[in-house]
Order: structure tokens, then sequence, then C-alpha cells
């Protein structure tokens, strides 16, 4: 019976040890996963902008071509233009309301057959906030839309998405 008694004094406190144990290793852990979650929801917020930055590049696009389907055998409008499309956004990677600017330009080509005129409409929207070029927080859109008018028919006939 003594050396029974014996071993459980001296096992005494172990349970204890073990819990600090793995206290700390959960604690670590948990430390080791807070860049990570940060990360990814800074890269959720920067998505959304993108996805923001590409629909004010496309009403770029869209009032290019409006512009040049109705100035008709005018031409292009004069370029670049900066249009007031797309105000401000709701930047979740700063908190702040930044305001986004839309670059639009077009360059026409004439082309023989059909008396077609050739349109190249670019436009470019870009975040204003600071950032630079190679930044995380610098987004920009860019797309190309080319446009083939003519006395008969009118159309897009290629649209690029960067």
């Amino acid at each position: 019976m003594t050396k029974i008694t014996t071993i459980s004094k001296l096992q005494k406190g172990f349970s204890l040890i073990t819990a600090v144990f793995l206290l700390v290793v959960l604690a670590s852990l948990g430390a080791l996963m807070v860049p990570f979650v940060t990360t990814q929801q800074q890269s959720s917020a920067v998505d959304v902008i993108g996805a923001q930055m590409n629909q004010a590049a496309r009403a770029g696009i869209e009032w290019g071509a409006y512009q040049v389907l109705q100035k008709g055998s005018s031409g292009c409008f004069s370029s670049p233009a900066t249009p007031s499309l797309y105000g401000t956004i709701l930047s979740s990677v700063s908190n702040t309301v930044t305001p986004v600017t839309v670059t639009v330009s077009c360059t026409a080509t004439s082309a023989i057959p059909d008396n077609e005129t050739i349109y190249a409409i670019a436009a470019s929207a870009v975040l204003n906030n600071a950032a630079t070029v190679g930044s995380t927080n610098y987004i920009e859109r860019d797309m190309l839309a080319t446009i083939a008018a003519s006395s008969v028919n009118t159309g897009i006939i290629y649209q690029s998405e960067n």
C-alpha cells in the first residue's frame, strides 16, 4: 500500500503542467493565424474594389462607344477624355471614400471595304488612393473595344479586358 501512495504523490501536478503546455501551444497557434486572417481580409477587399474598377472601365467603354456612335461620320471625341462616370467608392482597404478616375481615349482608322471606319476605344479606371504602381493598394483596370462603323452597319466587333 505504501508503494501506491508514493507513486500517486509523485504524479500530483502532472495534469497541471500538461494543461499549461496545451494552453501555450494553442495560444501560439492562434497568434500565428492572425496575419493570415488579416491578409485574407485585405485580399478580399482588394478583389471587391477590383470588380468595381472593372465596372468603371466598362462604363468608360460604353461612354466612348456612345460618343462615337452619336458623332456619326465626324469621328472620335477629343482624346483622352475624363468623363465623370463614377464618383467615389468606399475603400475597404483604408476605410475611406476614395475617388475613381476613368480615362477614355479614341483612335479612328479608315478601312476600304464598305467605306468603314474602325474606332479603337480604350478605357482605364484607376483608384485615386495615392498608391504607386506595384504597391498592394494600387488598383487599375484597362479595357479596349473596337467599333466598326459604316453607312450600312455599325457595331462593337471586339472587346478585351486587362
